[in-house]
């Protein structure tokens, strides 16, 4: 299985990088010493592992799965880059995901838009994926958060928030940007009380004996009309 050149040159969409990349990649020999990798892995006799062996040994998987899923979403940029999705028969590359991996369309869009983010526009959260730093979950928030118009494209934002994923939880990077966000562009007054006015709702449910309990999210205002309207 040899690599002779940095496969991360594809990301650059020039020909003479892809073809390059793509002859230094013994891609049939990779694939099935991955398959057979498998194969191996899936005979194990789980019950006959040491104790000690048996956490370390999902750690592992679990890491070799994030830097796979890294790879197949790089991957997954060129075949759009390259539109190899047409020589497969399908109109588009969701049409295709949606095929031959069986993933749902709402899915499957998500998946193209997050290959397509991560190879060109994130190149420390692809780095870090695929060297099995950050976990999938966390790369996908980073995604998520980069997308904001006001840190679009801010490369020490993006480092800051790879540096939290690197020991942290998905949820404290998503955190961490919220707070990031906040000092460059603090919300005003009318800002949160919009946010709060969107957030209202009421769910009804009829109970036994022509009873009905009420469930609500409402402002300030708002619970002081249902408490009138509630007094006997």
């Amino acid at each position: 299985m040899k690599r002779t050149t940095d496969t991360h040159a594809t990301a650059g969409h020039t020909p003479a990088a892809v073809d390059a990349a793509v002859a230094a990649v013994d891609l049939a020999g990779d694939l099935a010493a991955l398959e057979q990798l498998v194969d191996d892995i899936s005979t194990w006799d789980l019950e006959a592992l040491p104790d000690p062996d048996l956490l370390p040994a999902v750690e592992a998987l679990a890491g070799a799965q994030q830097r796979l899923a890294a790879t197949e979403a790089l991957l997954l940029d060129q075949a759009q880059l390259r539109q190899a999705y047409k020589a497969a028969g399908s109109a588009r590359l969701v049409d295709w995901i949606k095929t031959h991996l069986r993933t749902d369309p709402i899915v499957a869009g998500k998946q193209r838009r997050l290959a397509t983010q991560i190879a060109n526009d994130l190149p420390a959260t692809r780095d870090a994926w695929r060297a099995g730093n950050i976990t999938t979950a966390a790369a996908e928030t980073i995604a998520t958060q980069m997308r904001d118009p006001r840190v679009e494209g801010d490369a020490d934002f993006e480092a800051e928030l790879v540096a939290t994923a690197r020991t942290q939880l998905p949820s404290v990077v998503r955190q961490t940007a919220t707070a990031m966000k906040h000092k460059l562009d603090p919300p005003s007054a009318d800002d949160i009380a919009n946010r709060q006015h969107q957030r209202r709702r009421a769910t009804w449910t009829a109970l036994p004996g022509g009873m009905h309990k009420l469930e609500a999210i409402t402002t300030a205002r708002g619970r002081a009309k249902l408490d009138a309207g509630l007094r006997p």
